[in-house]
């Protein structure tokens, strides 16, 4: 009988999604996401499968820019 393999607490499931960075003036470098000691590079300007976790650490960054932004307009009133 062969063993399942059944994850481990904390290990990461290989789902994936897609996403695009967009690529302007400022920002035309690609991307470096580092999680648990592993690092991704997301290419800017095309479709990029990456893990789940990856995606989520991204939209986090996004959100944080856009509250920073909120609140310099407020300071700027």
């Amino acid at each position: 009988m062969a063993a399942s393999k059944t994850p481990v607490q904390g290990e990461v499931q290989n789902e994936t999604v897609t996403v695009m960075l967009p690529v302007d003036r400022e920002t035309q470098e690609d991307k470096v996401v580092w999680i648990n000691s592993k690092r991704y590079i997301i290419k800017r300007g095309e479709p990029v499968a990456v893990p789940k976790d990856v995606a989520e650490v991204l939209a986090h960054e996004d959100r944080m820019i856009m509250m920073q932004y909120e609140y310099d307009q407020k300071k700027r009133r």
